[in-house]
């Protein structure tokens, strides 16, 4: 038998710890950006979010898409970060998801993370991305 305090207590540890996680990981995020401008390929705010991917996460976490104001930009990234968190998704495929809109590659047999240059002529290397996310949350 669960009593109710007990069962009451176990989600808010899980809860501030998600939290907590989600909050490192857009903390990382905005530190790989590096900027809270218009990117050369057309990102916008802290977060630097494609038109279309801040209509498609604003649906996803607000139902609606959301005027893209720095407190809208942090509630969608938290939204989202935290959902791909609750899913099992790891850090390094949050950010290699934020980078290049995919966690695991582009197929079966593929490598997980890519470089190049995007269809608006700008180099991106998203193996680079991960791992200064990833060096972010190791010494913050």
């Amino acid at each position: 038998m669960v009593h109710v305090a007990e069962a009451a207590q176990t989600p808010i540890v899980e809860v501030v710890s998600l939290t907590t996680r989600a909050s490192k990981v857009a903390d990382a995020i905005r530190f790989a950006e590096g900027r809270c401008t218009q990117g050369q390929s057309g990102e916008y705010g802290c977060y630097q979010y494609l038109p279309s991917t801040w209509r498609a996460y604003s649906m996803v976490i607000a139902g609606e898409v959301l005027l893209q104001t720095e407190q809208n930009e942090h509630k969608i990234t938290m939204g989202m970060i935290s959902k791909w968190l609750n899913e099992g998704m790891s850090e390094r495929g949050i950010f290699l998801m934020w980078n290049q809109g995919s966690a695991t590659g582009w197929g079966p047999g593929t490598k997980d993370c890519y470089s190049g240059t995007n269809k608006w002529g700008v180099y991106y290397d998203s193996c680079a991305y991960a791992e200064k996310g990833l060096n972010y949350l190791a010494t913050h």
